[in-house]
């Protein structure tokens, strides 16, 4: 009887993926300090009205998703500097502190309000934050005369720069390394679980918590798909031919844990014993041939290259349903009327789905620029 061979990761890949998480937090966090550092010496020798202008707006504009960090910088720039230019105006105008706090929540509702409505894109909805931070700011410092407004405009506009451009030249982001680290950890997931699902069709030992165990840790990788998933994929403004493949693959991706799900819902039925005897080895080995087919996309996906050709699952598949047909009654009145064969023709077209949904994942790898 095969055994269904566990893939235990190694140590190397594990590293492999931290570093590059790490390296990518540790870079952008060096990024910005720089940027803090340079902000604050320019303010101390070049700022022509409160101190803070500089390095506040060169932290704030840094604070972008990967890909698309100059145009989301510079949309914070033009939110920083016409708020502050409203805001300035408003204190010479107006010289009743409450007048000006009760103006500050009525345009923080309504950019709030209108960016929910717009989109539920993470940067739109912190333009209403923003904007009422920085109006809060500038009304609570005194203004006497209309010098201070281009005094201000000029530190915002100084900081933009300095956060901008050591944004794009210093540790600049790499979509395509940023996409794979977040990846491939989930296809790792997805083939930790289906060993587990299988074993748990099988009555394979303590199966049943070890599927649910890896089921949770699967729908904990996507209670937000920010988390899971790199934002910047979704995001509007970036090249049209960067963003067609990689989200092709994310939705295939996406599409793939569905169907784990579902194979796992099914798995849990118990089974009659001399069917399961009957689909055990072609489903074994279908189980084998995807584990491989996880493993090089996995390795693709590391920039690697595979050392040997690797199945599209369609001859397992076919072996699958041959012995399907075997276990299954010839009458489809008799199919209808015996739940345990209406669950098997539900995993059957499962795995089918599955098929598909991976075959389509090795596709979308060529599309990727």
């Amino acid at each position: 009887m095969r055994k269904i061979r566990r893939t235990k990761l190694c140590s190397f890949k594990h590293l492999r993926v931290l570093m590059i998480k790490e390296s990518f937090v540790v870079k952008r966090a060096y990024s910005q300090a720089l940027s803090a550092f340079v902000a604050v010496v320019s303010s101390y020798f070049f700022a022509r009205s409160e101190p803070f202008w500089i390095p506040l707006t060169a932290i704030l504009v840094m604070q972008t998703a990967v890909g698309i960090s100059l145009r989301q910088g510079l949309e914070r720039f033009f939110i920083i500097i016409l708020s502050v230019a409203f805001g300035t105006v408003l204190v010479l105008l107006i010289h009743q502190s409450i007048v000006l706090y009760i103006i500050i929540v009525i345009v923080f509702c309504f950019s709030n309000y209108f960016a929910l409505k717009d989109s539920l894109n993470l940067f739109i909805l912190t333009r209403g934050f923003l904007i009422g931070f920085i109006l809060l700011i500038t009304m609570l410092s005194s203004v006497m005369q209309i010098s201070v407004l281009y005094a201000r405009l000029y530190d915002v506009t100084l900081g933009a720069c300095i956060g901008i451009a050591i944004n794009l030249l210093i540790y600049p982001s790499r979509v395509d390394v940023e996409f794979r680290s977040k990846v491939i950890p989930i296809l790792n997931a997805y083939e930790t679980y289906l060993t587990a699902i299988i074993e748990l069709f099988l009555h394979k030992g303590n199966s049943e918590k070890r599927a649910e165990e890896q089921k949770i840790l699967l729908e904990n990788k996507f209670q937000t798909r920010t988390n899971a998933f790199p934002s910047w994929v979704y995001e509007s403004g970036l090249s049209v031919s960067i963003q067609s493949g990689h989200r092709h693959f994310l939705v295939m991706t996406e599409r793939v844990a569905e169907i784990l799900f579902s194979l796992h819902h099914i798995a849990r039925h118990s089974f009659d014993k001399t069917r399961l005897e009957n689909l055990e080895d072609p489903l074994l080995g279908f189980a084998q041939a995807t584990q491989k087919l996880f493993q090089a996309l996995i390795t693709i996906l590391n920039l690697q290259k595979l050392s040997q050709p690797v199945s599209d699952l369609e001859d397992e598949l076919i072996q699958l349903e041959k012995a399907f047909q075997i276990v299954a009654p010839p009458s489809l009145e008799l199919l209808d009327l015996s739940e345990d064969y209406i669950l098997l023709a539900a995993f059957l077209t499962d795995l089918k789905d599955l098929r598909g949904s991976l075959v389509r994942l090795s596709q979308a790898l060529i599309k990727f620029p």
